[in-house]
Protein backbone atom coordinates (compact mmCIF):
# COMPACT_ATOMS: atom_id res chain seq x y z
CA UNK A 1 0.00 0.00 0.00
CA UNK A 2 1.12 3.43 -0.62
CA UNK A 3 2.07 6.67 1.42
CA UNK A 4 -0.99 8.44 0.53
CA UNK A 5 -2.60 5.32 0.53
CA UNK A 6 -1.96 4.14 4.01
CA UNK A 7 -2.40 7.90 5.24
CA UNK A 8 -5.60 7.53 3.13
CA UNK A 9 -6.85 4.67 5.18
CA UNK A 10 -5.62 5.67 8.18
CA UNK A 11 -7.91 8.98 7.91
CA UNK A 12 -10.95 6.64 7.20
CA UNK A 13 -10.27 5.02 10.33
CA UNK A 14 -10.09 7.99 12.17
CA UNK A 15 -13.59 9.41 10.44
CA UNK A 16 -14.88 6.29 10.99
CA UNK A 17 -14.05 6.54 14.83
CA UNK A 18 -15.37 10.18 15.12
CA UNK A 19 -18.52 8.93 12.89
CA UNK A 20 -19.64 5.89 15.35
CA UNK A 21 -19.01 7.48 18.32
CA UNK A 22 -21.22 10.35 16.88
CA UNK A 23 -23.60 8.19 15.40
CA UNK A 24 -24.61 6.20 18.23
CA UNK A 25 -24.70 9.01 20.33
CA UNK A 26 -27.30 10.90 17.39
CA UNK A 27 -28.80 7.52 17.05
CA UNK A 28 -29.13 7.27 21.13
CA UNK A 29 -30.55 11.02 20.58
CA UNK A 30 -32.88 10.35 18.40
CA UNK A 31 -34.57 7.01 20.07
CA UNK A 32 -34.98 9.03 23.28
CA UNK A 33 -36.66 11.99 21.52
CA UNK A 34 -38.72 9.65 19.61
CA UNK A 35 -40.74 8.21 22.44
CA UNK A 36 -40.86 12.48 24.54
CA UNK A 37 -41.87 14.56 20.83
CA UNK A 38 -44.29 13.52 18.41
CA UNK A 39 -44.26 13.07 14.92
CA UNK A 40 -45.47 16.32 13.90
CA UNK A 41 -42.55 17.85 16.30
CA UNK A 42 -40.13 16.07 13.73
CA UNK A 43 -41.62 17.18 10.90
CA UNK A 44 -42.14 21.05 11.94
CA UNK A 45 -37.98 20.88 12.45
CA UNK A 46 -37.34 18.89 9.20
CA UNK A 47 -38.92 21.53 7.07
CA UNK A 48 -36.92 24.29 8.85
CA UNK A 49 -33.95 21.66 8.40
CA UNK A 50 -34.92 21.28 4.68
CA UNK A 51 -34.66 25.34 4.05
CA UNK A 52 -31.05 25.26 6.33
CA UNK A 53 -29.81 22.73 4.17
CA UNK A 54 -30.55 24.64 0.65
CA UNK A 55 -28.98 27.80 2.10
CA UNK A 56 -26.15 25.74 3.79
CA UNK A 57 -25.21 24.91 0.24
CA UNK A 58 -24.07 28.28 -0.54
CA UNK A 59 -22.24 28.91 2.62
CA UNK A 60 -18.64 28.56 1.06
CA UNK A 61 -19.26 29.00 -2.05
CA UNK A 62 -17.09 26.13 -2.95
CA UNK A 63 -14.00 28.14 -1.41
CA UNK A 64 -13.41 24.97 1.17
CA UNK A 65 -13.57 22.67 -2.04
CA UNK A 66 -11.09 24.99 -3.36
CA UNK A 67 -8.99 25.06 -0.92
CA UNK A 68 -8.84 21.15 -0.17
CA UNK A 69 -8.43 21.34 -4.13
CA UNK A 70 -5.06 23.08 -4.23
CA UNK A 71 -3.37 21.43 -1.60
CA UNK A 72 -1.39 24.54 -0.05
CA UNK A 73 0.50 24.28 3.23
CA UNK A 74 0.09 26.39 6.46
CA UNK A 75 -2.52 29.18 6.75
CA UNK A 76 -1.48 31.46 4.35
CA UNK A 77 -3.16 34.63 2.43
CA UNK A 78 -5.42 32.44 0.60
CA UNK A 79 -6.93 30.83 3.98
CA UNK A 80 -7.13 33.81 5.42
CA UNK A 81 -8.99 35.50 2.31
CA UNK A 82 -11.18 32.38 2.25
CA UNK A 83 -12.54 32.66 5.61
CA UNK A 84 -13.08 36.22 5.23
CA UNK A 85 -15.24 35.19 2.09
CA UNK A 86 -16.82 32.78 4.03
CA UNK A 87 -17.84 34.98 6.84
CA UNK A 88 -19.72 37.51 4.46
CA UNK A 89 -21.47 34.80 2.85
CA UNK A 90 -23.03 33.23 6.16
CA UNK A 91 -23.74 36.58 7.40
CA UNK A 92 -25.87 37.41 3.95
CA UNK A 93 -27.46 33.88 3.95
CA UNK A 94 -28.54 33.78 7.39
CA UNK A 95 -30.19 37.39 6.78
CA UNK A 96 -32.07 35.51 4.09
CA UNK A 97 -33.20 32.68 6.01
CA UNK A 98 -34.18 34.77 9.03
CA UNK A 99 -36.54 36.90 6.10
CA UNK A 100 -37.68 33.44 4.33
CA UNK A 101 -39.18 32.00 7.80
CA UNK A 102 -42.67 32.82 7.31
CA UNK A 103 -42.56 31.80 3.55
CA UNK A 104 -41.46 28.66 4.53
CA UNK A 105 -43.80 28.32 6.90
CA UNK A 106 -46.53 28.98 4.84
CA UNK A 107 -45.18 26.24 2.11
CA UNK A 108 -45.26 23.60 4.58
CA UNK A 109 -48.75 24.77 6.34
CA UNK A 110 -46.92 25.28 9.75
CA UNK A 111 -48.79 28.58 11.07
CA UNK A 112 -46.64 29.89 13.91
CA UNK A 113 -43.19 28.38 13.42
CA UNK A 114 -41.77 31.21 12.08
CA UNK A 115 -40.17 32.17 15.15
CA UNK A 116 -38.32 28.79 15.26
CA UNK A 117 -37.05 28.92 11.40
CA UNK A 118 -36.06 32.23 12.31
CA UNK A 119 -33.93 31.18 15.02
CA UNK A 120 -32.66 28.21 13.36
CA UNK A 121 -31.04 30.45 10.86
CA UNK A 122 -28.67 31.62 13.07
CA UNK A 123 -27.33 27.89 12.36
CA UNK A 124 -25.98 29.14 9.27
CA UNK A 125 -23.53 32.20 10.88
CA UNK A 126 -22.32 29.93 13.16
CA UNK A 127 -21.23 27.10 10.71
CA UNK A 128 -19.95 29.89 8.55
CA UNK A 129 -17.41 31.09 11.25
CA UNK A 130 -16.44 27.13 11.03
CA UNK A 131 -16.26 26.05 7.23
CA UNK A 132 -12.51 27.15 6.87
CA UNK A 133 -11.44 25.38 9.32
CA UNK A 134 -13.29 22.26 8.79
CA UNK A 135 -11.67 22.65 4.74
CA UNK A 136 -7.93 22.97 6.70
CA UNK A 137 -8.60 19.50 9.03
CA UNK A 138 -9.26 17.84 5.91
CA UNK A 139 -6.65 19.33 3.48
CA UNK A 140 -4.17 17.88 5.61
CA UNK A 141 -6.22 14.61 5.86
CA UNK A 142 -6.09 15.58 9.68
CA UNK A 143 -9.15 13.44 10.58
CA UNK A 144 -7.53 12.58 14.51
CA UNK A 145 -8.77 16.41 14.82
CA UNK A 146 -11.57 16.51 12.85
CA UNK A 147 -13.13 12.99 14.88
CA UNK A 148 -12.61 15.69 18.14
CA UNK A 149 -14.96 18.28 16.80
CA UNK A 150 -17.46 15.77 15.39
CA UNK A 151 -17.62 14.10 18.75
CA UNK A 152 -17.89 17.58 20.50
CA UNK A 153 -20.99 18.22 18.10
CA UNK A 154 -22.95 15.50 19.06
CA UNK A 155 -22.18 14.89 22.12
CA UNK A 156 -23.57 19.09 22.69
CA UNK A 157 -26.47 18.49 20.65
CA UNK A 158 -27.54 15.33 22.50
CA UNK A 159 -26.92 16.71 26.28
CA UNK A 160 -29.04 20.18 25.27
CA UNK A 161 -31.61 18.47 23.24
CA UNK A 162 -32.45 15.67 25.89
CA UNK A 163 -32.45 18.06 28.57
CA UNK A 164 -34.95 20.16 27.17
CA UNK A 165 -37.28 17.75 25.70
CA UNK A 166 -37.77 16.05 29.48
CA UNK A 167 -37.91 19.41 30.90
CA UNK A 168 -40.28 21.04 27.87
CA UNK A 169 -41.18 18.58 25.33
CA UNK A 170 -41.18 20.62 22.24
CA UNK A 171 -39.89 21.02 18.78
CA UNK A 172 -37.69 23.60 20.19
CA UNK A 173 -35.76 20.83 22.09
CA UNK A 174 -34.51 19.22 18.82
CA UNK A 175 -33.43 23.43 17.39
CA UNK A 176 -31.65 24.47 20.82
CA UNK A 177 -29.98 20.84 20.50
CA UNK A 178 -28.80 21.66 16.92
CA UNK A 179 -27.56 25.29 17.90
CA UNK A 180 -25.75 24.56 20.39
CA UNK A 181 -23.54 21.64 19.08
CA UNK A 182 -23.00 23.68 16.30
CA UNK A 183 -21.12 26.16 18.24
CA UNK A 184 -19.35 23.72 20.23
CA UNK A 185 -17.60 22.44 17.21
CA UNK A 186 -17.10 25.15 15.61
CA UNK A 187 -15.15 26.40 18.83
CA UNK A 188 -13.37 23.02 18.60
CA UNK A 189 -12.52 23.32 14.86
CA UNK A 190 -10.85 26.78 15.19
CA UNK A 191 -8.57 26.23 18.15
CA UNK A 192 -7.38 22.21 16.53
CA UNK A 193 -7.15 23.80 13.02
CA UNK A 194 -4.84 26.74 14.53
CA UNK A 195 -6.75 29.23 12.14
CA UNK A 196 -6.67 32.46 13.52
CA UNK A 197 -8.51 34.70 11.74
CA UNK A 198 -7.09 38.36 10.36
CA UNK A 199 -9.80 39.19 8.27
CA UNK A 200 -7.61 39.29 4.82
CA UNK A 201 -9.50 39.85 1.56
CA UNK A 202 -7.16 39.62 -1.49
CA UNK A 203 -9.49 40.40 -4.61
CA UNK A 204 -6.80 38.38 -6.68
CA UNK A 205 -6.74 35.53 -4.18
CA UNK A 206 -10.63 35.21 -4.18
CA UNK A 207 -11.35 35.30 -7.47
CA UNK A 208 -8.93 32.51 -7.68
CA UNK A 209 -10.71 30.83 -5.21
CA UNK A 210 -14.15 31.66 -6.74
CA UNK A 211 -13.18 30.20 -10.10
CA UNK A 212 -13.13 26.91 -8.80
CA UNK A 213 -14.99 27.02 -6.27
CA UNK A 214 -18.51 28.35 -7.67
CA UNK A 215 -19.22 25.34 -9.77
CA UNK A 216 -18.08 23.31 -6.92
CA UNK A 217 -20.95 25.12 -4.68
CA UNK A 218 -23.07 24.67 -8.07
CA UNK A 219 -22.63 20.81 -7.77
CA UNK A 220 -23.22 20.75 -4.15
CA UNK A 221 -26.60 22.66 -4.33
CA UNK A 222 -27.88 20.68 -6.62
CA UNK A 223 -27.31 17.56 -5.32
CA UNK A 224 -28.87 18.97 -2.00
CA UNK A 225 -31.85 20.04 -3.54
CA UNK A 226 -31.84 16.71 -5.12
CA UNK A 227 -31.82 14.83 -1.89
CA UNK A 228 -34.55 16.91 0.07
CA UNK A 229 -36.82 17.98 -2.64
CA UNK A 230 -38.59 14.68 -1.50
CA UNK A 231 -38.88 16.35 1.74
CA UNK A 232 -40.53 19.36 0.14
CA UNK A 233 -42.89 17.61 -2.17
CA UNK A 234 -44.00 15.80 0.89
CA UNK A 235 -44.20 18.09 3.47
CA UNK A 236 -45.72 20.65 0.87
CA UNK A 237 -48.33 17.77 -0.81
CA UNK A 238 -48.95 15.60 2.40
CA UNK A 239 -48.46 17.74 5.77
CA UNK A 240 -45.89 18.15 8.58
CA UNK A 241 -47.06 14.77 10.53
CA UNK A 242 -46.16 12.75 7.13
CA UNK A 243 -43.27 14.39 6.78
CA UNK A 244 -42.39 13.53 10.49
CA UNK A 245 -42.80 10.27 9.67
CA UNK A 246 -40.61 10.06 5.99
CA UNK A 247 -37.77 11.71 8.47
CA UNK A 248 -37.82 9.23 10.79
CA UNK A 249 -37.91 6.13 7.66
CA UNK A 250 -34.36 8.30 6.78
CA UNK A 251 -33.02 8.52 10.04
CA UNK A 252 -31.32 4.99 10.57
CA UNK A 253 -30.48 4.82 6.25
CA UNK A 254 -28.98 7.79 6.74
CA UNK A 255 -26.87 7.38 10.18
CA UNK A 256 -26.10 3.01 9.23
CA UNK A 257 -25.39 3.81 5.52
CA UNK A 258 -25.29 7.39 4.47
CA UNK A 259 -22.91 9.13 7.01
CA UNK A 260 -20.70 6.36 6.50
CA UNK A 261 -20.19 7.15 2.53
CA UNK A 262 -20.29 10.83 3.33
CA UNK A 263 -17.27 10.02 5.55
CA UNK A 264 -15.83 8.25 3.11
CA UNK A 265 -16.37 11.71 0.58
CA UNK A 266 -14.66 13.42 2.94
CA UNK A 267 -11.59 11.25 3.06
CA UNK A 268 -11.49 10.33 -0.49
CA UNK A 269 -11.39 13.68 -2.26
CA UNK A 270 -8.20 15.08 -0.76
CA UNK A 271 -6.87 11.33 -1.86
CA UNK A 272 -7.70 11.71 -5.19
CA UNK A 273 -6.60 15.15 -5.27
CA UNK A 274 -3.36 13.70 -4.22
CA UNK A 275 -2.91 10.86 -5.90
CA UNK A 276 -3.76 12.59 -9.30
CA UNK A 277 -0.39 13.54 -9.59
CA UNK A 278 0.96 10.10 -9.86
CA UNK A 279 -1.29 9.69 -13.31
CA UNK A 280 -4.14 8.47 -14.55
CA UNK A 281 -3.04 4.65 -14.22
CA UNK A 282 -3.12 5.46 -10.30
CA UNK A 283 -6.23 7.37 -10.39
CA UNK A 284 -7.96 4.44 -11.80
CA UNK A 285 -6.74 1.84 -9.40
CA UNK A 286 -7.85 3.99 -6.64
CA UNK A 287 -10.79 4.45 -7.78
CA UNK A 288 -11.87 0.94 -8.65
CA UNK A 289 -10.74 0.12 -5.26
CA UNK A 290 -13.04 2.37 -3.75
CA UNK A 291 -15.68 1.64 -5.92
CA UNK A 292 -15.51 -2.45 -4.35
CA UNK A 293 -15.15 -1.33 -1.01
CA UNK A 294 -17.75 1.55 -0.49
CA UNK A 295 -20.27 -0.95 -2.94
CA UNK A 296 -19.35 -4.18 -0.18
CA UNK A 297 -20.66 -2.00 2.82
CA UNK A 298 -23.32 0.09 0.80
CA UNK A 299 -25.04 -2.78 -0.44
CA UNK A 300 -25.09 -5.21 2.39
CA UNK A 301 -26.27 -2.69 4.91
CA UNK A 302 -29.14 -1.16 2.26
CA UNK A 303 -30.28 -4.90 1.67
CA UNK A 304 -30.06 -5.79 5.65
CA UNK A 305 -31.85 -2.49 6.54
CA UNK A 306 -34.40 -2.93 3.61
CA UNK A 307 -35.49 -6.12 5.40
CA UNK A 308 -35.35 -5.94 8.68
CA UNK A 309 -36.92 -2.44 8.51
CA UNK A 310 -40.44 -3.20 10.12
CA UNK A 311 -38.94 -4.98 13.35
CA UNK A 312 -36.35 -1.64 13.58
CA UNK A 313 -39.31 0.73 13.74
CA UNK A 314 -41.35 -1.36 16.17
CA UNK A 315 -38.31 -2.43 18.44
CA UNK A 316 -36.59 0.97 18.33
CA UNK A 317 -39.00 3.44 17.31
CA UNK A 318 -42.25 2.18 19.14
CA UNK A 319 -45.71 0.94 17.60
CA UNK A 320 -46.46 5.04 17.24
CA UNK A 321 -43.49 5.22 14.45
CA UNK A 322 -45.18 2.50 12.48
CA UNK A 323 -45.96 4.08 8.96
CA UNK A 324 -41.82 4.69 8.92
CA UNK A 325 -41.68 1.26 8.01
CA UNK A 326 -42.19 0.56 4.21
CA UNK A 327 -40.56 3.93 2.77
CA UNK A 328 -37.74 2.88 5.31
CA UNK A 329 -37.07 -0.52 3.26
CA UNK A 330 -37.16 1.07 0.09
CA UNK A 331 -34.84 4.02 0.89
CA UNK A 332 -32.23 1.51 3.10
CA UNK A 333 -31.78 0.14 -0.49
CA UNK A 334 -31.62 3.51 -2.45
CA UNK A 335 -29.08 4.86 -0.10
CA UNK A 336 -27.12 1.62 -0.34
CA UNK A 337 -26.77 1.66 -3.95
CA UNK A 338 -25.96 5.62 -3.67
CA UNK A 339 -22.26 3.45 -2.56
CA UNK A 340 -21.46 3.78 -6.49
CA UNK A 341 -21.95 7.13 -6.56
CA UNK A 342 -19.81 8.11 -3.65
CA UNK A 343 -16.81 6.42 -5.34
CA UNK A 344 -17.07 7.68 -8.60
CA UNK A 345 -18.50 11.66 -7.53
CA UNK A 346 -15.39 13.27 -5.79
CA UNK A 347 -13.07 12.46 -9.17
CA UNK A 348 -15.00 15.21 -10.72
CA UNK A 349 -13.68 18.00 -8.05
CA UNK A 350 -10.24 15.98 -8.00
CA UNK A 351 -9.39 16.05 -11.57
CA UNK A 352 -10.76 19.71 -11.53
CA UNK A 353 -13.73 19.19 -13.73
CA UNK A 354 -16.98 19.91 -11.36
CA UNK A 355 -19.27 21.44 -14.06
CA UNK A 356 -18.95 17.45 -15.70
CA UNK A 357 -20.61 16.67 -12.63
CA UNK A 358 -22.91 19.38 -13.08
CA UNK A 359 -24.05 18.42 -16.06
CA UNK A 360 -25.45 15.12 -14.95
CA UNK A 361 -26.56 16.53 -12.07
CA UNK A 362 -29.14 18.78 -12.79
CA UNK A 363 -31.33 16.91 -15.26
CA UNK A 364 -30.98 13.95 -13.05
CA UNK A 365 -32.74 16.44 -10.16
CA UNK A 366 -35.42 17.94 -12.90
CA UNK A 367 -36.50 14.30 -13.35
CA UNK A 368 -36.26 13.18 -9.72
CA UNK A 369 -38.61 16.10 -8.66
CA UNK A 370 -40.77 15.20 -11.55
CA UNK A 371 -41.17 11.54 -9.90
CA UNK A 372 -42.04 12.73 -6.59
CA UNK A 373 -44.59 15.12 -7.52
CA UNK A 374 -46.41 12.54 -9.62
CA UNK A 375 -45.73 9.72 -6.80
CA UNK A 376 -47.15 11.88 -4.08
CA UNK A 377 -50.82 11.52 -4.16
CA UNK A 378 -50.10 7.64 -3.75
CA UNK A 379 -48.45 8.18 -0.46
CA UNK A 380 -44.81 8.26 1.08
CA UNK A 381 -44.03 4.81 0.34
CA UNK A 382 -45.01 5.94 -3.20
CA UNK A 383 -42.13 8.67 -3.49
CA UNK A 384 -39.32 6.66 -1.86
CA UNK A 385 -40.11 4.43 -4.61
CA UNK A 386 -39.33 7.24 -7.31
CA UNK A 387 -36.30 7.39 -4.51
CA UNK A 388 -34.83 4.14 -5.40
CA UNK A 389 -35.58 3.81 -9.12
CA UNK A 390 -33.95 7.04 -10.02
CA UNK A 391 -31.24 6.63 -7.36
CA UNK A 392 -30.55 3.40 -9.41
CA UNK A 393 -30.08 5.18 -12.70
CA UNK A 394 -28.42 7.94 -11.35
CA UNK A 395 -25.53 5.71 -10.28
CA UNK A 396 -25.14 3.94 -13.16
CA UNK A 397 -24.35 7.26 -15.14
CA UNK A 398 -22.64 8.70 -13.01
CA UNK A 399 -19.88 5.99 -12.66
CA UNK A 400 -19.93 5.83 -16.76
CA UNK A 401 -18.72 9.22 -17.08
CA UNK A 402 -16.14 8.87 -14.19
CA UNK A 403 -15.16 5.56 -16.00
CA UNK A 404 -14.44 7.75 -19.33
CA UNK A 405 -12.44 10.71 -17.01
CA UNK A 406 -9.51 8.09 -15.01
CA UNK A 407 -9.45 5.68 -18.01
CA UNK A 408 -11.30 2.81 -16.37
CA UNK A 409 -14.05 0.10 -18.82
CA UNK A 410 -17.33 -0.97 -17.78
CA UNK A 411 -16.07 -4.30 -17.20
CA UNK A 412 -13.40 -3.43 -14.93
CA UNK A 413 -16.26 -1.41 -12.79
CA UNK A 414 -18.57 -4.60 -13.00
CA UNK A 415 -15.65 -7.02 -11.79
CA UNK A 416 -15.10 -3.93 -8.66
CA UNK A 417 -18.99 -4.22 -8.35
CA UNK A 418 -18.95 -7.89 -8.11
CA UNK A 419 -18.08 -8.82 -4.63
CA UNK A 420 -20.83 -6.09 -3.24
CA UNK A 421 -23.37 -8.31 -5.22
CA UNK A 422 -22.56 -11.50 -3.89
CA UNK A 423 -22.71 -9.97 -0.78
CA UNK A 424 -25.55 -8.31 -1.16
CA UNK A 425 -27.36 -11.59 -2.52
CA UNK A 426 -26.12 -13.67 0.18
CA UNK A 427 -27.46 -11.50 2.25
CA UNK A 428 -31.40 -11.46 1.04
CA UNK A 429 -31.13 -15.57 0.98
CA UNK A 430 -30.41 -15.49 4.40
CA UNK A 431 -32.40 -12.90 6.00
CA UNK A 432 -35.19 -12.42 3.49
CA UNK A 433 -37.32 -16.01 4.60
CA UNK A 434 -37.15 -15.18 8.21
CA UNK A 435 -38.51 -11.65 7.95
CA UNK A 436 -41.83 -13.33 5.66
CA UNK A 437 -42.40 -16.02 8.67
CA UNK A 438 -41.65 -14.37 11.95
CA UNK A 439 -43.62 -12.42 13.50
CA UNK A 440 -42.56 -8.56 14.04
CA UNK A 441 -40.82 -7.78 17.17
CA UNK A 442 -37.24 -7.89 18.99
CA UNK A 443 -37.38 -11.92 18.48
CA UNK A 444 -37.34 -11.24 14.66
CA UNK A 445 -35.08 -8.70 14.35
CA UNK A 446 -32.58 -10.62 16.15
CA UNK A 447 -32.53 -13.73 14.20
CA UNK A 448 -32.97 -11.05 10.75
CA UNK A 449 -29.02 -9.75 12.27
CA UNK A 450 -27.48 -12.90 12.69
CA UNK A 451 -28.37 -14.50 9.48
CA UNK A 452 -27.47 -10.91 7.49
CA UNK A 453 -24.06 -11.84 9.29
CA UNK A 454 -23.77 -14.87 8.17
CA UNK A 455 -25.28 -13.82 4.56
CA UNK A 456 -22.44 -11.29 4.92
CA UNK A 457 -20.02 -13.90 5.60
CA UNK A 458 -20.66 -16.21 3.08
CA UNK A 459 -20.48 -13.14 0.79
CA UNK A 460 -17.00 -12.82 1.86
CA UNK A 461 -15.99 -16.72 1.47
CA UNK A 462 -17.81 -16.69 -2.53
CA UNK A 463 -15.68 -13.74 -3.37
CA UNK A 464 -12.46 -14.79 -2.97
CA UNK A 465 -9.15 -14.41 -1.29
CA UNK A 466 -8.17 -11.06 -2.85
CA UNK A 467 -11.07 -9.81 -1.45
CA UNK A 468 -10.60 -10.71 1.89
CA UNK A 469 -7.12 -10.10 1.43
CA UNK A 470 -7.74 -6.03 0.70
CA UNK A 471 -10.50 -5.89 3.45
CA UNK A 472 -7.36 -7.29 5.63
CA UNK A 473 -5.39 -4.93 4.46
CA UNK A 474 -7.28 -1.70 5.28
CA UNK A 475 -8.23 -3.15 8.22
CA UNK A 476 -4.52 -3.83 9.26
CA UNK A 477 -3.65 -0.38 8.44
CA UNK A 478 -6.65 0.79 10.69
CA UNK A 479 -4.56 -1.05 13.96
CA UNK A 480 -1.05 -0.30 14.10
CA UNK A 481 -0.28 -2.82 16.25
CA UNK A 482 -1.80 -5.19 13.35
CA UNK A 483 0.17 -3.57 10.83
CA UNK A 484 3.27 -3.83 12.55
CA UNK A 485 2.55 -7.95 13.47
CA UNK A 486 2.29 -8.22 9.48
CA UNK A 487 5.54 -6.45 8.94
Amino acid sequence: MTDVGTQAVRSFGWAGTSLIGSRVVALGTTLVLARLLTPTDFGVVAAGMVLLGFLEMGLDLGIAAALVYEQEKGVSDRVQTAFTLNLIVATALTAVGIAAAPVVAGFFDVPGAEAMFRVLALYLLVRGVGQVSDALLRRNLQFKRRAVVELTRALVRAVVAISLAVAAPSAWAIVAGVLAGETAATIAALSLARLRPTFALRRDIASGLLRFGVPSAANRFTNQFSTNCDYLVIGNRLGATTLGYYTMAFRLPELLIGNVLWIFSTVAFPTYARVRTQGQRALRRTMLRALRLTGLFGFAMGCYLAIASRDVVLVLFSQKWEPAAEPMALISLAIGVSAVGYASGDIFPALGRPAALLAIDVPITLTLLAGYLLAAPYGMTAVAAVHLALGVVYAVIRLGVANRLVGASATEALEALRPAGLVALCVVVAALPLRIVLGPGVAALGAITAASALGVGAGLIISGPAVRAEIRAVLSVLRPRAAVAAR
